[in-house]
């Protein structure tokens, strides 16, 4: 997980021009290989749908070594602070490993985003 990932809903309808490509994340849930949130509104915008931001920030911590499975947890942790479930979309704004008195740990940060048809 990195900045600028699209982590999209299984069975999300988009544009068949768009020929998204992605692979399983976590469960009901796909990591888009092929574009980032500015690409991805862009194609959607010339398709003629709508690629809607909630402006709301989402920021979690999950401690543990930078690794994949720490990343998952804070994504499980993100999808449970959503208050409303018309989201089909997250889009990772920062994906960063730290430490704080020598505990390893993630700071994750995102924003829920919403692919619909006009």
């Amino acid at each position: 997980m990195k900045n600028g990932t699209l982590i999209i809903a299984e069975g999300t309808v988009v544009p068949d021009e768009l020929k998204l490509e992605s692979h399983p994340y976590a469960e009901s849930w796909r990591i888009v290989t092929n574009y980032e949130g500015y690409g991805l509104n862009r194609h959607l915008s010339r398709a003629g749908w709508t690629f809607l931001y909630m402006a709301q920030e989402l920021k979690v911590t999950a401690f543990g070594f930078a690794t994949e499975r720490t990343f998952r947890k804070a994504f499980t942790t993100i999808l449970k602070k959503l208050h409303s479930p018309k989201f089909n979309c997250l889009e990772i704004i920062e994906a960063t490993p730290r430490r704080f008195l020598g505990f390893p740990y993630v700071s994750v940060s995102g924003h829920a985003r919403l692919i619909q048809q006009r």
